[in-house]
């Protein structure tokens, strides 16, 4: 088993070992930026505090695997499988994470400044100080994502700068989470993909009138008015369709 430098197609380390974690276990300390791990199994994996910068990782199944402190900076994750990693304290500048699966992984404290989560799943996350100044959030899922204490200076979602973002719940008779993306230009956006009438996306007063014709004044809408109002709290205008 070996690992090459995707750039120059030599190899980095090799040995007689059944999986990519054994191998680089058995090597630590070897730096493995340009390594080209695409499609590799490193499930629970234990990658802390290992140099991964510009390393490929596409479509690899990483789920569970440990990379807390590693740096990962400009690394490709694109299309990876990251459910449930622990990647506390990890250097994501610059990281490629299209279309990543991030379902309930661990970024508490990890700088994703300028990384890329276009369509990357972040549902039921730990973002709590994390820094994602001017990262690309484009069709990103935050569905029960914790965004405590997360930078969001510069990111932006199809090219309007994001103010905040919010996520309250569960709610409603599905138990749903409520995200609300709020703009510099005083654009909100309401989304759930679990909403009992199927995926909602609309504005502040398209969503009221949603929950009104659904709930007809039952206390779920006291429910779902209790979040609209505490938004409105937070973050002031009501804001204009998009």
């Amino acid at each position: 088993m070996q690992i090459k430098n995707r750039s120059t197609g030599e190899t980095i380390i090799k040995g007689r070992f059944k999986t990519f974690a054994a191998l680089i276990e058995a090597r630590r300390g070897t730096d493995l930026s340009y390594a080209d791990l695409s499609g590799a199994n490193l499930f629970e994996a234990n990658l802390n505090h290992v140099n991964f910068c510009k390393a490929h990782f596409r479509r690899a199944h990483l789920s569970e695997a440990n990379f807390s402190g590693a740096n990962l900076s400009e690394a490709n994750l694109s299309g990876a499988n990251l459910r449930g990693a622990n990647l506390s304290g990890a250097k994501l500048a610059e990281a490629k994470l299209f279309e990543a699966n991030l379902r309930e992984a661990n970024l508490s404290g990890a700088d994703l400044s300028a990384a890329n989560f276009f369509g990357a799943n972040l549902s039921g996350a730990n973002l709590s100080g994390a820094t994602l100044w001017n990262a690309n959030l484009s069709g990103a899922n935050f569905n029960g994502t914790n965004l405590n204490g997360t930078n969001l200076s510069g990111a932006t979602s199809k090219g309007l700068l994001i103010r905040n973002i919010y996520t309250l719940g569960p709610m409603g008779p599905k138990k749903a989470y409520l995200t609300v993306w709020v703009f510099e230009d005083e654009t909100f956006i309401y989304q759930t993909d679990y909403f009992e009438a199927g995926y909602f996306k609309g504005s502040r007063d398209e969503f009221v009138e949603a929950i009104n014709q659904l709930h007809q004044n039952s206390h779920y809408t006291t429910d779902y008015m209790a979040a609209v109002q505490f938004v409105d709290i937070l973050a002031g205008p009501h804001g204009k369709k998009f």
